[in-house]
């Protein structure tokens, strides 16, 4: 269970700060709709280490991915449900390793290999906290850095995803999530923390990211409104170690 929801210990440890929030999720607020689609494009490796962390061999892949999302928040109330669902297609190259037989045949081209899955979700969005958490029904497991690609899905922690937010949403906060991005590579990494800063009218997010990355990179997001109602936004992460990758999205709220 813990692998499966490794933010779900720490969401039930705050979950009392919402009593902090008796401003929000009062019967005043409006319910609102939210549409996100988004794509992105980007590399990852799946990479082996000795003890001492150096690679003994490493395996590009070149990765594309494509998300979207609905969500509704009711009015009055801070429950929101919504469901996520994506696409990746992963495209391995060519097999590098430290100290490779030299009299050993050549490894041939791994085969290219998709991942479609689907995440329906609750939370609870007051004002000044927020959490939530969802499952995750993929046809194949989510490729992670540090396994092989013909790994079993009990193998890797992908079939929950979790969030956590401490501070508005259009304010100064901090948030982590695991497996909730839109889509779920270049929107974040499978998991990211950070801090989100109102910047004139757009948002500023700044933080660390890991997954499908074997190692912790860093994450900055910017959202930035093209209408009342169309936000856009852009996200890069790295690991400054040969991977990373670049999304952007579009968000369009319908208010009731």
């Amino acid at each position: 269970m813990s692998r499966s929801f490794p933010l779900l210990i720490g969401i039930v440890v705050l979950m009392p700060l919402a009593a902090d929030a008796p401003d929000s999720g009062s019967k005043g607020d409006p319910g609102e709709t939210r549409l996100r689609v988004g794509g992105g494009v980007g590399q990852y490796a799946f990479i082996a280490r000795d003890c001492d962390g150096a690679k003994l061999s490493e395996l590009p892949v070149d990765a594309v991915d494509l998300g979207a999302a609905a969500e509704h928040r009711f009015a009055g109330k801070p429950l929101t449900v919504g469901v996520r669902g994506g696409w990746t297609h992963n495209e391995p190259g060519t097999l590098w390793e430290r100290n490779p037989d030299p009299y050993a045949p050549a490894v041939p081209r791994a085969g290219a290999f998709t991942v479609s899955y689907i995440n329906p979700y609750a939370a609870l969005e007051w004002r000044r906290f927020g959490i939530g958490a969802g499952w995750i029904e993929h046809d194949r497991p989510l490729p992670f850095g540090t396994n092989d690609p013909g790994t079993s899905p009990q193998d890797n922690p992908d079939n929950g995803s979790a969030h956590v937010r401490i501070g508005p949403r259009d304010g100064v906060h901090f948030q982590a999530s695991y497996l909730e991005g839109v889509p779920i590579y270049s929107d974040g990494g499978y998991f990211n923390f950070g801090m989100g800063f109102p910047v004139s009218n757009a948002r500023l997010f700044v933080g660390g990211t890991a997954g499908p990355m074997d190692r912790m990179g860093t994450t900055v997001g910017l959202d930035y409104p093209l209408t009342p109602a169309l936000r856009a936004g852009i996200r890069g992460q790295s690991n400054f170690d040969g991977a990373g990758n670049v999304g952007l999205a579009l968000e369009y709220r319908i208010p009731h």
